[in-house]
């Protein structure tokens, strides 16, 4: 794991517009409770160069669940459920998101 998010994070600083290599570089700092920050910053780069792909608006919801940012998770899921409406994993996290919050109030 660590070799890949070196590589991935090496690959990144070379081209950091290629989407493809910080989506992957997210996806392996996200199993890694202490990348998490980088696991966000990654991922929230990705949404910025494509805010309208369903797939990284996913990840990036899940991402900042896993991470502790509930709202951030939200709102990530929210827009991601805009452009795939049937996405019963987005649909899933969403639900554990509000139920979560409903719980703390």
């Amino acid at each position: 794991l660590a070799v890949a998010y070196e590589n991935l994070d090496m690959a990144v600083k070379h081209n950091p517009n290629d989407s493809k290599a910080l989506f992957a570089l997210a996806r392996v700092a996200s199993r890694n409770p202490a990348w998490y920050r980088q696991a966000v910053q990654a991922i929230e780069a990705v949404v910025q160069k494509e805010s309208m792909n369903p797939q990284y608006l996913k990840e990036a919801g899940l991402i900042c669940k896993k991470a502790g940012l509930p709202a951030k998770a939200e709102r990530y899921l929210e827009e991601a459920l805009k452009w795939d409406r049937d996405n019963a994993e987005i649909q899933n996290a969403l639900a554990e998101l509000r139920q979560a919050k409903v719980r703390k109030s």
